[in-house]
């Protein structure tokens, strides 16, 4: 409207589905909702792997914990200061 004008320039169906520059489409709404359903997947399996013995399907919600609500979800070992972890690699 003030004289500016958006462009985009891409390679491949599905390298821009959702800009602030293009209307979306339904398509662009499922194929992006499958791309991130897909990392969840991902992400799941690989958090899985590092603690099996978390509940994954309990954890995996996309709500996030800090300090103890994370220890008591089996999602953090311990609880340390950042200067705790430094000093420790100092002194190392």
């Amino acid at each position: 409207r003030e004289g500016i004008a958006f462009q985009t320039v891409t390679a491949g169906k599905y390298k821009r589905t959702l800009t602030p520059t293009k209307r979306i489409t339904r398509e662009d709404v499922v194929k992006t909702k499958s791309d991130i359903e897909s990392v969840l997947v991902l992400f799941k399996n690989f958090v899985h792997e590092q603690r099996p013995k978390l509940h994954i399907e309990k954890v995996a919600t996309g709500e996030t914990w800090f300090g103890k609500d994370a220890m008591d979800r089996d999602l953090c070992d311990e609880l340390k200061t950042p200067d705790d972890v430094l000093l420790r690699f100092r002194d190392q």
